[in-house]
């Protein structure tokens, strides 16, 4: 499995027609939202440690489930997507969220802390739905 595969959301070109991510071999990866943890997957077999976050412990725990029927080591932990406080500053390598960003109550918190964790000059890649989709 590649990168390219990494979808963005519904009827959004994916990681192979948009090309945002670099290799994240033996590189940090934090995704803020897990979904079916199809993302991790591809991360962790392009070589990253994943560390995936989610508010829904329901969607947690299929997400490992996943990983150990795929026998993937993923660190995944329930939480708000801003509180980052287990992660140390400059510790990160990229950061990824698909779809996940739009009902966060303030964005601008997220933000500081995904910036704190992230080391310099990593990438941020995320995408919201636009508001007159829904």
């Amino acid at each position: 499995m590649a990168l390219g595969d990494i979808s963005y959301g519904p009827d959004l070109p994916d990681e192979h027609s948009l090309r945002l991510l670099h290799s994240v071999d033996r590189k940090r990866v934090i995704m803020l939202g897990v979904g079916n943890g199809s993302a991790a997957e591809h991360f962790t077999r392009a070589g990253a440690f994943v560390v995936g976050i989610d508010p829904d412990a329901a969607v947690i725990e299929a997400a490992r489930e996943h990983a150990a029927e795929a026998e993937l080591r993923v660190e995944y932990r329930v939480g708000d997507f801003a509180d980052l406080a287990f992660l140390r500053a400059d510790s990160i390598d990229s950061a990824f969220s698909a779809w996940s960003l739009g009902a966060v109550a303030d964005i601008d918190r997220l933000f500081r802390q995904v910036h704190r964790v992230l080391v310099p000059d990593a990438p941020f890649v995320f995408s919201c739905p636009h508001p007159l989709a829904l």
